[in-house]
């Protein structure tokens, strides 16, 4: 006899609803393929050993009487209205998955700092922030959001809401907080929600976009990047460290601000030479990063929105598309005429931006390097909306930064339009970069800017590169060394033998390995018959052998 034989009538119907329910919730559960980009973040995940990398947390100060239970309703109410919040990813016999799980409430944490002592709140509360900013998600169980909610006082509390970049992006994160600010204001006033219907879901984006790939309707883009990256270089910006073995996501910001009169004169360049100020912005961007480099062939990666069909404006989820801007200085043109260059160059890469950045770098071949962003090392971003101060009904919401800032490439330059003039910051790798390099840095992209609007039909390499003050601020000129070549190299060695003195693709060396590989060819060189004074003829490629010679 079965053993639900010798259950009662009451037990047989629960045990059958139990099932019913388990089944429904199955049917329930929605597989779809995963996007490209989120097939890349999957990866990235998985690959990396750094913790947070690709987090997106947005944090804000809100001031006046917050109704928690209205904010519990409203991020409840978010995460139905996005399947993409209740999302999680899988791997089914080597193919990666996305499952769509039924609507729930969404957890809210909340921690009351308010008993502690006064001083003593913000401290704990920021360090709280940054440890929750950079937590890591399991993407297999989810969900990939998460909400922390710090209350400092009756009236004063620190949101921070935690995505992870294979659920969104930079418009994403507009939407997230367009849709909250409007459902708190619909809710807390006893009305509705009065949010439009989505008509689409992420996922149908996503079974589109494979879609079109097996249906060969990417081709076209793809014989376009293949075209334009061919032997794409990479740019070696001088560093002040050693490159580590593997990628350091660790940034810090340098300040950059662009006078109101410097900003209307780059906008009216930009009307006259029909060009957006985006590209104006770019080619100077590019001249920069060749002065740097001496690089005549430079890349620069641009994130693009991806939406550009009406019918996903509205979804959260990841969108973006890096796409790479090729300029060519080799000619030294006028930056009139390389304006028009670059002009051509990114009218052409939104022509063919369907093509996802994981896709170009697949198409293209790109060398994979563990210690360095892969196809583009620097990105230009300018973002249309402003910054600032903003009132959800009468809450007074600043934005606030917790500690610690990541990093994905080696430099990022982000700008928008403030209220009159382009504000933004320098965005840098720490494990590569001195605070005061960037600085500099930032210095003389301001100043190449107010030459080059100044006088546009000047050649791009004849602009000045350092701005008086800066040069003044180099200090006295030194009187010339005129000990031999080899004793100065010695005192080097001497004081900063461990400090790096070459870099190229295939690694490094120190002073104190340069000076030992000279001595080598020198001892060679002797056991040939070659005496002091004697010439030797060299000739190599533009390789660290070059400089040992």
């Amino acid at each position: 006899m079965s053993e639900t034989n010798n259950l009662s009538v009451a037990d047989k119907r629960a045990l059958l609803t139990k099932l019913i329910q388990k089944r429904k919730e199955k049917e329930a559960v929605k597989r779809y393929p995963l996007s490209f980009a989120q097939r890349r973040f999957w990866l990235l995940e998985k690959m990396l050993d750094q913790p947070g990398a690709y987090n997106m947390p947005v944090s804000v100060r809100l001031v006046g009487a917050l109704d928690v239970a209205i904010l519990q309703k409203v991020l409840d109410e978010i995460v139905s209205r996005h399947g993409i919040f209740r999302t999680v990813y899988l791997e089914n016999n080597n193919q990666l998955e996305q499952e769509i799980h039924p609507t729930g409430s969404f957890p809210l944490t909340v921690i009351d700092l308010s008993p502690q002592p006064q001083a003593r709140r913000r401290q704990v509360a920021m360090s709280t922030l940054s440890q929750d900013a950079w937590a890591p998600f399991d993407l297999g169980r989810g969900p990939c959001m998460r909400a922390l909610l710090i209350r400092l006082g009756p009236e004063e509390h620190l949101l921070q809401i935690t995505l992870h970049h294979i659920c969104s992006d930079g418009w994403s994160l507009g939407i997230l907080t367009t849709e909250l600010t409007h459902l708190y204001a619909q809710l807390s006033t006893g009305h509705k929600n009065t949010l439009e219907p989505l008509t689409l879901q992420y996922a149908d984006f996503a079974v589109w976009q494979n879609r079109e790939r097996a249906r060969g309707n990417f081709a076209d883009d793809l014989t376009y990047w293949q075209q334009k990256l061919a032997q794409a270089p990479i740019l070696e910006l001088p560093l002040d460290k050693k490159r580590p073995p593997l990628q350091s996501y660790q940034g810090a910001k340098i300040a950059l601000c662009l006078s109101a009169k410097l900003t209307e004169k780059l906008n009216a360049l930009a009307r006259q030479t029909q060009s957006s100020l985006f590209m104006v912005l770019l080619a100077a961007y590019q001249i920069l990063m060749a002065r740097y480099s001496g690089q005549n062939d430079i890349m620069v990666g641009s994130p693009s929105a991806g939406r550009n069909r009406k019918e996903v404006e509205g979804l959260i989820g990841c969108f973006v598309n890096t796409l790479i801007l090729r300029g060519n200085l080799s000619e030294n043109p006028s930056f009139l005429t390389f304006l028009e260059q670059i002009r051509q160059t990114a009218l052409a890469a939104y022509t063919h931006q369907n093509l996802p950045f994981e896709e170009i770098v697949e198409a293209v071949e790109a060398k994979r390097d563990p210690s360095r962003p892969t196809l583009v090392q620097t990105v230009l971003a300018l973002q249309n909306t402003p910054k600032g101060e903003e009132t959800i009904t009468n809450l007074v919401v600043t934005p606030l930064e917790p500690d610690g800032i990541t990093v994905r490439f080696d430099l990022e330059c982000h700008l928008w339009q403030g209220a009159t003039c382009l504000e933004g910051y320098l965005l840098y790798n720490t494990s590569l970069f001195k605070q005061s390099t960037m600085e500099q840095m930032a210095l003389q992209f301001k100043h190449l800017l107010a030459s080059l609007v100044a006088n546009p039909h000047r050649s791009i390499y004849s602009y000045p590169f350092l701005p008086p003050p800066a040069a003044l601020a180099l200090g006295p000129a030194r009187p010339y060394n005129q000990d031999p070549l080899a004793t100065q190299f010695r005192a080097v060695v001497s004081a900063h033998g461990d400090a790096m003195a070459l870099e190229d693709q295939d690694g490094c060396l120190s002073y104190g390995e340069l000076d030992l590989k000279t001595d080598l060819l020198a001892a060679r060189l002797q056991a040939m018959g070659v005496r002091p004074g004697d010439l030797v003829g060299v000739r190599l490629e533009r390789t660290p052998a070059l400089i040992q010679s």
